[in-house]
This record gives structure tokens, C-alpha cells and sequence, in this order.
């Protein structure tokens, strides 16, 4: 009699207990120790709701110390200096910022032959910007959403498509890390903070800008750094399980799709110099920009910074931006408090700056949000939010979600 089918341990169950090494109904052909490392059923969502309620307490525990260093009244008083048409103009400035940002998306689509209309990639990246300002860590989690309205909507290859946005985020993270790099070297001439602080800043962003340009160099030299990582890391899973773990069909489907996008990459970096001349130039348009908007949100309130002045308090929120807290909650208020005291206008000052910040980000993520479920739909919007009541992990949230198919409910019945 043939023995009744099993899924492998990568297959979406759809919430149900995964099969047990060793158990009757499941021929497990698993190595012992990738049994002890997966999680057991309903253990994703407790580890979850423990790690987010540690962020919650440490996130509220920021935002009361940074309100309890200056009293409310003085925080009214900063506002009410506050004229429409200055909120008016730093409208503007921001619809500017948001514009600039798709600049280096529609370069390297256009490079690869897909001309979209550049206002479309502007609302997709809003878009994508609301769900990665929900995302732990520095401002990702809206890639994929990017990858899937390009290839959804405009019939964009998925290899073309993951690589314009790869190498988008690749060189912003590069100019942003050697941007802060070399404002924190800036500080440290002009003696506004401590000398040990900034030199050990400066040295951490010296070592983050090594990482996109490891990759953009191997990149330029043709190489393959994921694809080869993942193939890698692969023959290293088969030879732990001594022949009996096959290869996962979807990693190795995976694999091949970001070969893909590596090659697409690789034209890009090896064919067009004036590319990333316009591409660099966009940065720091963007850059110039987020300068500009700053400076303009302290002259708001009144405080007028000079040039040493707005690169520490303008470095202070960009590294807040960069640790592992969702939004920025919390850090970004406290950095600003911090930068202002320390250059004497006083903790108010930083609590209205900190503010107003906050209100522009939740705006633009309302309103990016809103851009998702209209761009999505209703069919989609609702399966991701039912995943997420769920509380399904990684292996139910994974490509055919993106795809927008359905997951098996149950296994196919082998004839």
C-alpha cells in the first residue's frame, strides 16, 4: 500500500501544526537538529507578541523621558509662532522630497528599457514608504510591494523589476551612510560634540558604507553576492542533512529569480556611466533637499540654525532613523531633545522639532496606507490583513501572497 503523502517542512499549513519528525502520518526527511530549530505550532506568534511588546515598553519609555525635560506650556509657547503660510511652504518642500525620491527607480528602469510615467512611481514609492515606516529597523519593508505594482501593473519583468529597485536602495543606502559618515567627521572639526562620540559614529558609518559597496563592487565585476551566498548556504544545508534534505522547489525558484535580477544588475553597473551620474545626482538633489526642509522646519519654529547646528541635530534624527524601532518611535524625539540641549536652545525646542516630524511621517503614512489599499484592492488588502490576525509567520506570508494567489488549503492528492 503507498504511503500517504506529507507535505515538506517548507509548505504553508494554513495555521495547522506541522508534521513531527518521526510521527506515523509524516515521513520526515529532515535532519534531527532542523526538527529542534523550526518552531512549534503557535510559537511564531507568541515570540512576536512578546518581542513587540518589549518595543512597545522601551518606545514608551523613551517618549515619557524625552516630554518629562521640558514643561508643556513652553512646548504651546514654540508652536504658537507657527504661521499657515510657513506650514504651506514646508508642504511644498515635502511634495518636492517625495517627487525627488523615485528619481533613481525611473533611472534604472528606463535604463533597461520600461519608461514609466513618473508620477505613478512617485505614488508607488509613498506607498511603499507607509509600509516600511511600520517596519522595524531602517526604513525597510515596502520593497516587495514596489517589485509586485511594477510587475502587476505595468508588465515589467520580475527580473528587471527587483533589480531597478535592488540597485535604488543599494546606492541610497551608500550615500546616506557615507552622507552621515561624513557629517559626523564635519562635527568632530567643528568641536559641536563630544570628540569620542563622534569619531566612534563616524567610525560605525564607515563600516556600514562598506556594505553596499562590497555588493555594488562585486556587482561591477560581474559576480553574483546573493544568488552565490544562497547556493552557498544551500550545498551547506544538503551536506548537514547527508543526502536526505532535498533542495526546497521555492528556494531553489528563488535563487534563480534573483540570478536573474543579479544579471540585470550586472548590465546596469558594467554598461551606462552617465547612469549612475544621474543616479548620484539624484542623490544628492535629495540629499540637498532634505537639508533644505529641515533647516526649514527649525526656522518654523523659530529657531534659526547655522550650518554646524543643522548637520548635528539633521545626523542626530538620521541615525535615530537607523535603529531597530518601528518608526523611529521614540528615538527620533529623544535624539532631537538630546542635539538641542547640547547646543543650548533647550529641551522644548528639540520636543517641537521631534514633534513635527512626527506629524509629517504619520501624515505621509496615512496617506501612503491609503495608497496601498486602493492600489491592491480589496481581494488582496484582505488577505494580508486576515494573515496578519492569524498571525501566520514567514513561510504563510511569503511569494505567493506577493503573487497574489492563494496558498494550498490543503496538500494534492497523489494519484
Amino acid at each position: 500500500m503507498s504511503r500517504s503523502w506529507s507535505p515538506p517542512f517548507w509548505w504553508p499549513t494554513g495555521g495547522a501544526a506541522w508534521p513531527r519528525c518521526g510521527s506515523r502520518r509524516s515521513a520526515c526527511c529532515r535532519p534531527s537538529w532542523v526538527c529542534h530549530l523550526l518552531p512549534k505550532p503557535n510559537e511564531p506568534s507568541r515570540s512576536c507578541m512578546k518581542t513587540s511588546w518589549w518595543w512597545a515598553i522601551l518606545a514608551l519609555g523613551l517618549l515619557w523621558w524625552t516630554f518629562r525635560q521640558a514643561a508643556l506650556v513652553d512646548i504651546v509657547r514654540v508652536f504658537q509662532g507657527v504661521r499657515p503660510g510657513e506650514l504651506l511652504l514646508l508642504a511644498l518642500v515635502n511634495a518636492l522630497i517625495l517627487l525627488s525620491f523615485s528619481a533613481r527607480w525611473w533611472l534604472f528602469l528606463r535604463a533597461q528599457g520600461y519608461t514609466l510615467p513618473y508620477l505613478t512611481l512617485s505614488i508607488y514609492r509613498l506607498a511603499a514608504f507607509a509600509l516600511s515606516y511600520v517596519t522595524p529597523g531602517p526604513q525597510f519593508g515596502g520593497e516587495p510591494l514596489q517589485v509586485y505594482l511594477v510587475c502587476r501593473r505595468h508588465r515589467v519583468p520580475v527580473a528587471s523589476s527587483v533589480a531597478a529597485v535592488a540597485l535604488d536602495r543599494l546606492l541610497e543606502m551608500w550615500v546616506n551612510f557615507a552622507f552621515l559618515a561624513g557629517g559626523s567627521l564635519v562635527v568632530l572639526g567643528m568641536a559641536l560634540w563630544p570628540s569620542a562620540v563622534a569619531f566612534r559614529a563616524g567610525g560605525v558609518l564607515l563600516l556600514l558604507v562598506l556594505l553596499p559597496t562590497l555588493v555594488l563592487g562585486a556587482l561591477w565585476r560581474g559576480h553574483h553576492p546573493i544568488s552565490g551566498a544562497g547556493e552557498m548556504l544551500l550545498a551547506w544545508w544538503q551536506r548537514m542533512g547527508r543526502g536526505r534534505a532535498e533542495a526546497p522547489v521555492r528556494l531553489v525558484t528563488l535563487l534563480g529569480e534573483v540570478q536573474r535580477s543579479e544579471d540585470e544588475a550586472i548590465r546596469l553597473c558594467r554598461g551606462n556611466p552617465r547612469l549612475w551620474l544621474a543616479a548620484l545626482a539624484a542623490s544628492f538633489l535629495t540629499w540637498g533637499l532634505l537639508l533644505g526642509e529641515f533647516w526649514l522646519m527649525a526656522y518654523v519654529l523659530g529657531m534659526a540654525l547655522s550650518p554646524g547646528q543643522l548637520l548635528l541635530a539633521l545626523l542626530a534624527a538620521r541615525v535615530a532613523i537607523l535603529l531597530p524601532m518601528p518608526a523611529a518611535l521614540g528615538t527620533l524625539e529623544a535624539s532631537q531633545v538630546l542635539a538641542m540641549e547640547h547646543l543650548g536652545l533647550g529641551a522644548a525646542a528639540g520636543i517641537s522639532l521631534g514633534v513635527l516630524i512626527r506629524a509629517r511621517d504619520l501624515l505621509l503614512a496615512a496617506l501612503g496606507l491609503w495608497l496601498v489599499v486602493l492600489l491592491l484592492g480589496r481581494p488582496l488588502t484582505g488577505r494580508l490583513l486576515a494573515s496578519t490576525r492569524q498571525g501566520m509567520d514567514w513561510r504563510e506570508r511569503g511569494w505567493p501572497l506577493l503573487r497574489g494567489d492563494e496558498p494550498p488549503s490543503k496538500p494534492p492528492n497523489p494519484a
